[in-house]
């Protein structure tokens, strides 16, 4: 009763001429708050205050871990800030905010935000380009690194492109880490696309090109031949690479030859078809035959050269 009529003394006194006392009211929310940023672990959530009457001065947040199914929330311990960046802990959650609001006359009750789609791993990254080893030339096989990347790839795949003229189109059937080089590939140049992929999802780096692919024959060539009628030779001067100058022969049988170069490989003359040069060159003391020449190298895939020349008995 004394309160009452202590309110009711007050009341009194108003009427009387004195001004009423402001009316005391905490901040209002008219909009809730919002969440912006990707659902992905390791990025950061950035939240909006909301709209509010009662003009706000200060806003308080609290970061809410829920549940994908039945929509309960926790709180995230220490998450207080407008930002919060999702760590492993939400992965497979949806995050809200909550936002109180405050002025003079007090604070607000909880505003939540809506929920975001649920957490998932972010996808990889690539921190450093994959490259490509070994020597661009038919026959050769070039390996591909990975590169490196962030975000925990599970999975790598590998296409391998043919550039010519600005497009790079991708070669069929060239899917593995590796790949050999065949007589397509002669002229352009060659890179390889990653793609490293997570339960986030997948993302692709590419390489840088290669050189330009040369053919097998690059570097070896095959001088004329020199006959020896006194000894039925024919000598031929060949340029081999990393094998310098190699000279081979063969008999007036019409036999091949093989030379090696120590360190470098071995090289070989072969004489086809025998049988009809060998005929010819009884009857007409001559023969235009088809030969070929091959370097097998120690280390690297071989090369070959094939020339048609006149041989004499």
């Amino acid at each position: 009763m004394a309160t009452l009529l202590g309110v009711a003394v007050l009341a009194g006194s108003a009427s009387a001429g004195a001004a009423p006392p402001a009316e005391r009211a905490a901040p209002v929310n008219t909009a809730p708050p919002a969440i912006t940023g990707k659902a992905r672990v390791g990025t950061t959530l950035s939240a909006t205050q909301g709209e509010w009457q009662g003009s706000p001065n200060a806003f308080y947040y609290q970061w809410l871990r829920c549940n994908a199914g039945d929509g309960v929330c926790e709180p995230i311990g220490g998450a207080t800030a407008p930002t919060y960046e999702l760590t492993g802990a939400e992965l497979g959650f949806r995050i809200r905010v909550e936002v109180v609001a405050q002025n003079g006359d007090g604070s607000s009750p909880a505003q939540r935000s809506a929920a975001t789609g649920i957490v998932k791993i972010q996808p990889p990254v690539s921190t450093a380009k994959p490259t490509i080893s070994g020597t661009a030339r038919e026959g050769e096989t070039l390996s591909a690194t990975t590169g490196t990347w962030s975000g925990v790839p599970t999975s790598f795949t590998y296409v391998w492109k043919r550039c010519l003229n600005g497009t790079c189109p991708t070669i069929p059937g060239a899917g593995g880490s590796t790949y050999q080089l065949v007589a397509a590939d002669v002229g352009s140049r060659v890179r390889v696309r990653v793609v490293a992929g997570n339960a986030g999802g997948n993302t692709a780096a590419h390489s840088a090109t290669t050189a330009v692919v040369q053919s097998s024959t690059a570097g070896l060539e095959l001088g004329p031949p020199k006959h020896d009628k006194r000894k039925g030779l024919v000598r031929f001067r060949v340029a081999v690479p990393s094998a310098g100058l190699l000279t081979l022969k063969r008999t007036a049988k019409v036999k091949g030859d093989s030379r090696s170069a120590a360190g470098a490989g071995t090289l070989k003359l072969t004489v086809k078809p025998r049988g009809q040069a060998k005929r010819r060159l009884h009857r007409r003391g001559k023969a235009r035959v088809p030969i070929k020449v091959s370097f097998t190298p120690t280390v690297g895939a071989p090369v070959e050269l094939r020339r048609q020349v006149t041989l004499r008995g």
